[in-house]
């Protein structure tokens, strides 16, 4: 099902990042509507829930920002994201020979070529065709031009490439590239000379060349037959296993021998399988990350096909477009997504999840074509509309993704099934299927059964609570007695109960052991009222009242200093404090110390950094202190505190 489409005759790249983001440059070879001769450099964030609105197209949503070059692009590849670019670096082959580096956060920013643009370098003496990241080390960035050059630059000092070897007789001009997306320093490289080369850059040294001309080999879709052998045919793409270290994908490009070739380097004499369905020239493939039997292929003939390599099965196509379809990728975050490229001016960003066919909708008549010109649009559509426009992706079996691992479900008599989907290193994927048998606890059963016949019966989960509220039933491991369990489990069976009664808030208030009916209210109030309560403190003054004497005098019958200090004497005895009136022995006592020394030294302070047990400092010693003298002042002794 397609998403969005991008309205621009463009090569991509999707972003590393999670965002659907895209990055598209003006194709070289082909001229769109307007006959420009600029090329545009632009980033793209579709919103793939809005399906109604086309990107690109004239009053509609543009690019977030865009750059202009005077050549145009080959080949783009968007990777390595670090730190300091979280958005990553944009890699550019021109149709010059210039390899080109971008910062995609300033592109998005509009700012100026010079503040985007990172690197520029003319090494290459032709036109750089092949791009691509290394997965693993995801600074080496990997470019191949005519002449069989290849290249391989680390980000980190781009200045300065360096070959993996020797160059290859075998290879012409240099078509695609390949990271192992398994060994960080095995490159593959295909040629339109008909060969792949698989590198060591380790050893610098070409390890192997696959080349196929027609022959034997497991076929696997419908499609014409085997062309002559010997014949070399330029490979346009190639692609590693995702998780086979030592399996790739070719495709061929001429017209006679469309094909896609799935190779084993432990046999490279041949191809392991060969799968057919395009009717003219491979262009492109591109494997999924996340599913390794799913692949996708478009071509010559205008068609994009979804493919399961193992069996050489086509999964479905999508609709085919006006022209050549040069350029498909799956999404590296999201593998439901995929884009394709096409000759006919867009990009279309598909879903793999799609199983209904495109809906048909009534257009206005077309206008005749013309057969004498080749340029009337009319022959493109009629093209189109003759070929199955309402086919689609018919998955029979869900994407690795959406697989679970593992599953179980509930037979009869205490069966249980578990079924758990394991995937060997090889392409066969296997599953296991257990049978157990559950033991159950015969009394937890019987009491859900209750349980259950409870809640199906009107009335039931009253009297279930009404039963059980004279049963023991203790906790598992609980070490309570029967007479325990069954006080406890009455007490909270009751208090169920309360709540199935037509009043229950009067229930609960009965429960606790109290009366809510007016005439009990009454007596408890007048109960209330009548009752009589010694005051707290009583002012009554048990000595005779000292009249207060002039200033200077003693008042005949007061105590004198001698006196009092006589009676703080004698109060003090048997106490800790000097001085403490008997009433403070309660809270100035030994003991009371001891307990206060104990808390104080395992709960550490909560407004400051002093350690636990350390003495108070000084402003804290003053500060307790006032509070003391204010609770025990001069006049505490006469009042018995």
């Amino acid at each position: 099902m397609k998403l969005k489409e991008i309205v621009r005759t463009a090569t991509f790249a999707w972003s590393p990042g999670v965002e659907p983001t895209i990055a598209t440059g003006t194709v070289a070879g082909a001229l769109d509507a307007s006959f420009s001769n600029d090329a545009h450099l632009e980033i793209w964030s579709p919103d793939l829930h809005d399906r109604d609105t086309t990107l690109g197209a004239e009053g509609g949503l543009g690019p977030k920002g865009k750059v202009t070059l005077s050549s145009r692009f080959n080949r783009l590849a968007w990777g390595y994201t670090n730190p300091d670019r979280p958005q990553g670096v944009l890699a550019a082959g021109l149709e010059s020979g210039q390899l080109e580096l971008w910062d995609p956060a300033q592109i998005s920013h509009e700012t100026d070529v010079s503040s985007a643009r990172l690197l520029q370098n003319t090494t290459h003496t032709g036109p750089v065709r092949a791009l691509h990241f290394n997965p693993l080390q995801t600074s080496l960035l990997a470019s191949g031009s005519v002449g069989s050059e290849l290249y391989i630059w680390d980000l980190k000092n781009p200045s300065t490439p360096y070959t993996p070897g020797a160059r290859s007789q075998r290879l012409d001009g240099i078509s695609a590239l390949g990271w192992n997306a398994q060994v960080a320093h095995i490159l593959a490289s295909s040629s339109l000379s008909g060969y792949t080369v698989v590198w060591d850059l380790r050893g610098k040294r070409e390890v192997v060349a696959l080349q196929y001309g027609g022959g034997g080999g497991p076929v696997g879709g419908p499609g014409p037959g085997s062309g002559a052998g010997g014949v070399r045919r330029g490979m346009s793409d190639v692609a590693w296993h995702p998780d086979n270290a030592t399996r790739l994908i070719t495709a061929s490009e001429d017209d006679s021998q469309p094909v896609i070739m799935l190779w084993d380097l432990r046999n490279a004499r041949a191809p392991e399988r060969i799968l057919q369905g395009h009717e003219r020239g491979v262009l492109s493939v591109s494997w999924c990350p996340q599913d390794p039997e799913l692949l996708i292929s478009c071509g010559k003939d205008n068609r994009t096909l979804v493919w399961n390599p193992s069996s050489g099965e086509i999964l479905g196509q999508l609709p085919p477009s006006n022209n050549w379809s040069f350029l498909t990728s799956w999404n590296p975050h999201n593998p439901d997504i995929f884009a394709t490229a096409n000759y006919d001016g867009s990009i279309a960003l598909h879903s793999i999840q799609s199983t209904a066919p495109t809906s048909t909708t009534t257009t206005a008549p077309k206008a005749p074509a013309n057969p004498n010109d080749v340029f009337d649009p009319a022959n493109f559509t009629d093209t189109a509309d003759a070929q199955n426009l309402g086919s689609s992706v018919n998955l029979e079996r869900a994407p690795k993704w959406l697989k679970p691992p593992v599953g179980a479900r509930f037979g009869f008599g205490g069966v249980l099934v578990e079924v758990t989907n394991t995937g060997a290193e090889d392409e066969k994927k296997h599953g296991k299927v257990q049978i157990k048998h559950v033991v159950g606890e015969s009394e937890v059963v019987e009491r859900a059964k209750e349980l259950i016949k409870a809640e199906e019966e009107e009335g039931g989960m009253k009297a279930f609570v009404e039963s059980r509220a004279g049963k023991a039933t203790p906790k598992d491991g609980s070490e309570e007695t029967a007479a325990e369990a069954a006080k406890d489990s009455k007490d909270t069976y009751s208090t169920l109960l309360a709540l199935f009664d037509s009043d229950p808030k009067s229930a609960l208030i009965k429960l606790v052991g109290y009366d809510a009916s007016p005439a009990a209210l009454d007596e408890a109030l007048a109960a209330v009222r009548a009752k009589t309560y010694e005051p707290v403190v009583s002012f009554a003054a048990e000595a005779t009242h000292v009249p207060h004497s002039p200033v200077g005098e003693e008042p005949e019958g007061a105590p004198t200093e001698q006196a009092e200090k006589e009676d703080d004497d004698e109060a003090s005895e048997g106490t800790d404090v000097p001085g403490a009136a008997p009433s403070e022995v309660s809270a100035f006592s030994s003991d009371a110390k001891q307990v206060d020394t104990a808390s104080t030294a395992t709960e550490p302070s909560l407004f400051g950094d002093e350690p636990v047990g350390a003495a108070p400092g000084p402003a804290a010693g003053d500060f307790f202190n006032t509070l003391a003298s204010g609770m025990f002042g001069p006049y505490s002794r006469y009042y018995g505190y």
